[in-house]
């Protein structure tokens, strides 16, 4: 007879062909499990235990989903809704692209929230400026128009692109 580590006997279930590896294991609890599930049959006289709570899907699943389920919003739209939703506390953007500053402008353009002092933050001073898009400028007047890209105009500016939507009231002959 032999011994296992420890010094308990082996068994002659383990001494038998059931412990070649794992294959062989899972063989048997296999096996084994499809044993129990007949004999559990065989005691409730072959019918299925009923279930313990009785439950049915509130929607119908013959019929497909919502389309209009919204998708997630990514990180960058959240962060721009958050910068519109308190703008008011926003000193400086820092480094971001052109892309995003478009989104961002359009951002608080839509909610009517692009007056002068933000229109600072889209061109500061001590930033080369490349492109400057403004959707809309209807709440900017021309003295601060003209403060604000004053340092971007001079003939070495790197300035490429100025769009500057409804800007009508802020623009008379003399600042064009």
């Amino acid at each position: 007879q032999g011994f296992r580590i420890g010094g308990q006997a082996e068994t002659a279930e383990e001494r038998g062909e059931g412990w070649c590896g794992p294959w062989s294991t899972a063989k048997a609890l296999i096996d084994r499990r499809a044993a129990a599930r007949q004999a559990r049959m065989a005691e409730l006289g072959g019918q299925p235990p009923p279930p313990l709570v009785a439950w049915t899907p509130r929607r119908d699943v013959n019929k497909p989903r919502l389309a209009n389920v919204t998708e997630v919003p990514s990180l960058q739209s959240l962060v721009i809704r958050l910068l519109v939703e308190h703008i008011d506390a926003v000193e400086a953007f820092g480094v971001l692209s052109p892309a995003q500053l478009h989104e961002l402008a359009a951002a608080l353009c839509k909610k009517r929230k692009l007056d002068a002092d933000k229109l600072k933050l889209f061109v500061p001073e001590d930033v080369v400026l490349t492109e400057l898009v403004v959707p809309d400028c209807h709440l900017v007047d021309e003295e601060s128009l003209l403060n604000a890209l004053e340092p971007h105009t001079a003939p070495t500016s790197p300035l490429g692109l100025l769009s500057l939507g409804f800007c009508g009231r802020c623009f008379t002959p003399n600042a064009a």
